[in-house]
């Protein structure tokens, strides 16, 4: 069993001045205006770290950690001359990372991992001075606090010597709070109070492998799938939609060592993204889609004294079509 932990303490500050000449125009004719920013940033943090491993089960280990960090911010800017700004605000950010798991090796070349990990962060504002008064943004935000959970399995399998094989999944849930004063004017009227503004869940399936099947041959190639939606509160416009959609990915490459100094390396990958939206009903078809590869060739040589030349040759091409077919 072992324990171990650690505590560790930050403080910065950040000072910024300038000098702008604004131009504005009446009549066809610029007229200067001059203006004045200044801006300083505090920030004070403490962070602690705890970790408990336990390896008493056979040929397995099992492990929990936690980070905790403790963060206050003080924020001043102003702009004298033109358009008055002030903004004078503290921040106070409280966070947390959980993470608990375990490795184990039952049979001789096969191994199992698997973690759970929660992480959640609050920042609470206090919004001091604000010019001009009863600005809608940034100056009515009071809190904003994200909640994630996170899966993740892992499992690696020697098939035979010259044969390994990797595969994982993981799922991430975050969901994302955010608490406002009320705001009475139009078109931005709110009521105030906390609103649950965002939710994004991911799931990511993947798989590799590396193959030693010839004297000097290394081979490899992967896979992974990854399935996303992240929607926002949006009361009831259809204009937004949950982007939603997917990405797929391959690589696959291999290595030849020619002599014992030099290598030769080729490698492929390939990326495809679907997250197109098809709500021209609802006026912003905003999604991404678009199509990736990259071709690489590289020859390496190690000379004496640590000194190594490289040669390398890239090709890459990217497509998106939801924008024209844009390369």
């Amino acid at each position: 069993l072992t324990l171990s932990g650690a505590v560790q303490s930050e403080w910065t500050r950040q000072t910024g001045v300038g000098d702008e000449n604004l131009r504005i125009v009446v009549f066809g004719l610029p007229f200067p205006v001059p203006i004045a920013v200044n801006s300083q940033l505090d920030v004070r943090s403490t962070t602690e770290h705890i970790a408990l491993r336990y390896s008493g089960v056979p040929h397995t280990a099992l492990y929990a950690e936690g980070r905790f960090q403790q963060e206050t911010r003080g924020v001043f800017e102003q702009q004298t001359g033109g358009a008055a700004f002030l903004r004078r605000t503290d921040a106070d950010v409280n966070a947390r990372d959980l993470r608990a798991g375990f490795h184990t090796s039952p049979w001789p070349g096969v191994a199992l991992a698997a973690s759970y990990r929660r992480n959640e962060r609050r920042t609470d504002y206090a919004n001091l001075e604000y010019v001009p008064p009863g600005g809608p943004y940034p100056g009515f935000l009071r809190q904003r606090a994200s909640y994630g959970d996170e899966v993740d399995a892992r499992l690696s399998w020697r098939a035979a010597s010259w044969w390994k094989m990797q595969f994982g999944y993981r799922m991430a849930a975050t969901d994302y709070v955010t608490a406002t004063d009320a705001f009475a004017a139009a078109p931005a009227a709110t009521p105030g109070g906390a609103l649950y503004s965002a939710n994004h869940d991911a799931h990511t399936f993947s798989m590799g492998h590396t193959l030693t099947p010839f004297r000097r041959w290394i081979l490899n190639a992967s896979a992974s799938y990854t399935d996303s939606r992240a929607s926002s509160a949006q009361n009831g416009v259809a204009s937004v939609v949950p982007w939603r959609g997917g990405i797929v990915s391959a690589q696959g490459g291999a290595t030849f060592a020619w002599t014992a100094a030099t290598d030769l390396r080729v490698s492929h990958a390939w990326s495809r993204a679907d997250y197109a939206q098809n709500n021209f009903a609802g006026g912003l078809p905003a999604g991404l889609e678009y199509d990736q590869h990259s071709l690489q060739a590289s020859l390496t040589t190690r000379l004496k004294r640590g000194a190594t030349v490289n040669l390398q040759y890239g090709f890459n091409r990217y497509t998106e079509p939801t924008s024209g077919n844009a390369y």
